[in-house]
């Protein structure tokens, strides 16, 4: 990935958090949001650019679609993703759950599939 590109995005904070503060037993909640479709164009474009200067005009017409599409997925979330850690009580013990959405993804610490789980007995 040209170096420019990515410094374009870290530069004009592509990736914003923002933090909700806690209430009830919601201990911590934080969201990134969807980029701004504007700034996402722009950045597209740049790179678009960047990879024709390196490597010509017809092998960027070949490279740019799967080029662009593995470069931005891994820059920030096309949709909303919030983490959510809430206060519980599981087996009768204190607990931290840990949700996370996106679109319509929904799934949590106490989940068989869970992928990220947060315990911590006793607080």
């Amino acid at each position: 990935m040209p170096p420019n590109v990515k410094g374009h995005a870290g530069e004009n904070q592509w990736l914003r958090i923002e933090r909700t503060e806690p209430k009830g037993d919601i201990v911590a909640q934080y969201t990134v949001p969807a980029p701004d479709p504007v700034f996402d164009q722009s950045i597209s474009n740049h790179f678009a650019a960047e990879v024709a200067a390196v490597v010509g005009p017809e092998r960027a017409d070949m490279l740019l679609p799967e080029a662009w599409r593995e470069m931005r997925s891994g820059l920030a979330p096309t949709k909303p993703e919030t983490m959510t850690i809430r206060r519980a009580v599981v087996d009768g013990e204190p607990d931290l759950i840990c949700e996370m959405s996106g679109g319509t993804l929904l799934s949590d610490s106490t989940s068989p599939s869970a992928t990220l789980i947060i315990r911590r007995r006793g607080f």
